[in-house]
């Protein structure tokens, strides 16, 4: 995303230019108000928004994922056993059987 200069503004010019920047406000053309010279906020599209907010799910589930498959690898290796060699009904009846029982 690219930001056009004339979309970086301070935050006493956004006071004035508020009603402006908020028609203005669309999907790859954000705002950035600064304060004392320097970015404070980011005026953007409600989709815009949406889409981040999306995306950062995926990214928090994606890591949950990780690290869930690397604590039950750990937790079958203390067990001596190894997840690539049990099969998908194995591996739910052991966590059935730790975590339901």
């Amino acid at each position: 995303m690219n930001i056009q200069l004339q979309n970086i503004v301070p935050v006493s010019e956004a006071r004035i230019k508020l009603n402006e920047m908020v028609n203005q406000t669309k999907p790859n053309n954000p705002y950035i108000i600064s304060k004392s010279g320097k970015p404070k906020v980011v005026l953007i599209d409600v989709g815009e928004y949406d889409e981040l907010l999306k995306l950062k799910a995926k990214q928090e589930l994606a890591a949950l994922t990780i690290q869930a498959r690397k604590d039950f690898t750990d937790f079958l290796q203390a067990r001596g056993l190894n997840l690539n060699k049990l099969t998908d009904d194995e591996a739910e009846a052991i966590l059935v059987n730790e975590y339901l029982a």
